[in-house]
């Protein structure tokens, strides 16, 4: 490939997930992909093979009610690499995004094998999502059914963020695990998890208030 094939395949790539056909971006793919993505939001990770990165690419839209666009500023290669900088924007009740990121692409053999991606500010980007998720169903008041994270002793990783730092945390005869990561504090009963609303939570022996202010941030902003 010339310097400048690697140019045109990443701009189909980002004219194919503008248009929403993902069966196109594959092709582009590497079998063996890997999409890390930075920070400590829910769509935080590394992402390996393309249907994972795909499942990632699909939430970005499904996530934000399909507002989230790219809009790309300036592309530079040079033999088997390709970076992206690009502005992102999105709206979800009533929050905003819009940020810079720069996206580094490895390409080899006419396919994108690594994916790296730079925020320009990483808190906004995570602040984002995480008010999205909040404002969706983490405090709605509606259970939901994570059992697939629990055992009949606790939880055995965070159902919001993935995290394993769950702490025990007791309150009166009921015990909640918090989330040394996401602030996020959680409920098991019966095989059902549910998030633990801080305005009706009395209090617990941590002595913390990170939760209640994550609740501020996703209600007051």
């Amino acid at each position: 490939m010339v310097e400048d094939a690697y140019i045109s395949l990443i701009r189909r790539a980002y004219q194919d997930f503008e248009s929403g056909d993902l069966d196109l971006l594959r092709v582009v793919m590497a079998p063996d992909v890997v999409w890390h993505e930075p920070g400590r939001s829910i769509l935080a990770g590394d992402y390996k093979g393309p249907e994972a990165v795909l499942e990632f690419l699909g939430q970005l839209k499904a996530r934000s009610n399909g507002t989230f666009k790219v809009e790309v500023l300036d592309v530079l290669s040079e033999p088997e690499r390709a970076v992206v900088f690009q502005r992102e924007t999105a709206t979800r009740n009533g929050n905003c995004l819009d940020v810079i990121a720069a996206v580094d692409f490895e390409i080899h053999h006419q396919k994108i094998t690594e994916v790296t991606v730079y925020h320009a500010d990483i808190y906004e980007f995570d602040e984002f999502w995480t008010r999205t998720a909040i404002s969706e169903s983490a405090f709605s008041g509606g259970a939901q059914d994570f059992t697939s994270v629990a055992d009949v002793t606790g939880l055995q990783q965070c159902p919001k963020c993935g995290g394993k730092k769950l702490i025990p945390v007791h309150v009166g005869a009921r015990t909640n695990f918090f989330c040394e990561d996401c602030v996020f504090c959680w409920h098991l009963e019966s095989g059902r998890v549910t998030v633990v609303d801080p305005q009706t939570c009395p209090g617990c022996e941590l002595g913390t208030t990170a939760c209640f202010e994550l609740w501020q941030l996703s209600h007051w902003s």
